[in-house]
């Protein structure tokens, strides 16, 4: 489902009943059969994780392209009451539409251009960071400790058959997730890092002050939106 940390699946989001549908699969296909995805101590079961990217598989280009269809259903209805027409915008630049053929369904190799052209990271490895990222959510949900330099890299999960293949089932995703950098933030520091520069009068610290000149790529003045199933 995504949280501040790590990307929704573009094929199963809270809004279409995502959590509804994502319960009922748990208690079909993994509890029934005496399964857990989270084991008594917290950590996930690796193996189940992939058992369940393998059933979402074989249905992810028919939900890829009811979440486009949607969209552009909505699109055609116009901007919702209420709404501003700037918030409409994902609707409006659509960039789904790479991946629709000109019959007006989704492209054979739909896939390749979501791995190659919006996630541009090594498969194996986003895969990787992504079920790295599962168990860190989890631990830091936990209380448990957990290396608060990790950040996952891409802006979209991998797809549910690229974890499919990619996935190690006999990985520990538990060790690593918990070994520091060795990285402190100052609360004053979390607080400048979120920010605007308009608001800068609340920082009190000079070295502070200076961190926009330091990292001014951290306070971009200009930015573009990625909007691959957001409406």
């Amino acid at each position: 489902m995504g949280n501040d940390f790590i990307p929704h699946s573009i094929t199963h989001k809270l809004g279409d009943d995502g959590h509804e549908y994502v319960t009922e699969e748990l208690r079909k296909m993994v509890h029934a059969k005496g399964k857990w995805l989270v084991r008594g101590d917290g950590v996930i079961d690796v193996k189940v994780l992939k058992e369940i990217a393998e059933r979402w598989s074989h249905d992810e280009t028919e939900k890829c392209f009811t979440m486009i269809r949607k969209k552009r259903e909505q699109a055609g209805r116009g901007v919702l009451k209420g709404m501003e027409e700037i918030e409409g915008k994902p609707l409006e630049w659509l960039v789904e539409k790479e991946l629709i053929d000109e019959e007006g369904q989704l492209q054979e190799n739909w896939r390749e251009i979501y791995r190659t052209k919006w996630i541009r990271h090594d498969e194996k490895e986003i895969c990787r960071e992504y079920v790295k990222g599962c168990q860190w959510v989890m631990d830091y949900y936990l209380g448990k400790e957990v290396d608060k330099g990790w950040m996952f890299k891409s802006w979209i999960p991998p797809l549910w058959s690229s974890l499919r293949d990619n996935i190690d089932e006999e990985e520990n995703v538990s060790i690593e997730n918990r070994k520091e950098t060795g990285w402190r933030v100052e609360a004053e520091e979390q607080l400048a890092m979120v920010l605007p520069l308009r608001s800068w009068g609340l920082i009190h610290k000079k070295e502070h002050k200076q961190l926009p000149i330091r990292m001014p790529q951290m306070w971009p003045k200009t930015f573009g939106f990625f909007s691959l199933g957001r409406k």
